[in-house]
């Protein structure tokens, strides 16, 4: 996705500038989800849907700092294993 290594600068530059797109977008899209708070409920499908994506977040920041692509992810298979494999 980069051509060349990105400074800590330009890789802050980026994750801000999604965050910000990120809660625009929620102020007029989602504000009935975020007053909800419904992943917090137990086993729902929200709880899944917000543990999957914080997961995916993290993960594209992990391979942001590395310098490598960012990868779109549509198959829990492709997902990185982790010591605590039984989380997903």
């Amino acid at each position: 996705m980069f051509e060349k290594d990105l400074t800590v600068q330009e890789m802050r530059a980026l994750i801000d500038e999604r965050q910000a797109d990120l809660f625009k977008w929620l102020r007029a899209e989602g504000r009935e989800i975020v007053e909800a708070q419904a992943h917090l409920k137990g086993g729902s499908i929200e709880q899944a849907y917000w543990h999957y994506g914080y997961a995916i977040a993290l993960r594209d920041v992990l391979q942001l700092l590395e310098g490598g692509n960012l990868e779109l992810t549509r198959n829990i298979e492709s997902l990185p294993r982790t010591k605590r494999d039984g989380a997903f």
